[in-house]
């Protein structure tokens, strides 16, 4: 059984168990710290899909992190029909060789989640 990492298909929505290694999810924090202060905000999230709102949740990298991390452990644990020890094996090798492109992509769809959670609780949700 070979199954394939595709980022594409992964989708960063909320906070939920992760199967990510703590030395991997570590290097997904300082990816994100170091992709934020070489980029300028504004080209990062250009063309993000709306309503959006850049609060505290999107200006804080250990959320996006935790969102990358959370996306990336319900992708394995989807290829692995809910086997959490593959899952977990399969996606911490998978980001042992996973490209910039690749975090990227993860980076900005956790950001679209963070926006959209920002804009949620700054204008939507009814106390």
């Amino acid at each position: 059984m070979n199954k394939l990492f595709n980022v594409e298909e992964i989708k960063c929505n909320g906070i939920g168990p992760s199967l990510v290694s703590e030395k991997n999810h570590a290097a997904l924090l300082d990816y994100v710290a170091s992709y934020r202060s070489i980029m300028d905000f504004e080209n990062i999230v250009e063309g993000l899909p709306g309503p959006v709102h850049y609060g505290t949740r999107c200006k804080d990298d250990s959320t996006i992190a935790v969102r990358m991390s959370t996306g990336l452990s319900s992708y394995a644990s989807d290829q692995f029909d809910d086997n959490r020890e593959l899952a977990g094996m399969w996606l911490n090798a998978c980001l042992n060789k996973i490209t910039r492109e690749e975090m990227n992509i993860l980076f900005r769809d956790a950001l679209r989640d963070c926006a959209e959670a920002d804009h949620w609780y700054t204008f939507e949700k009814e106390w």
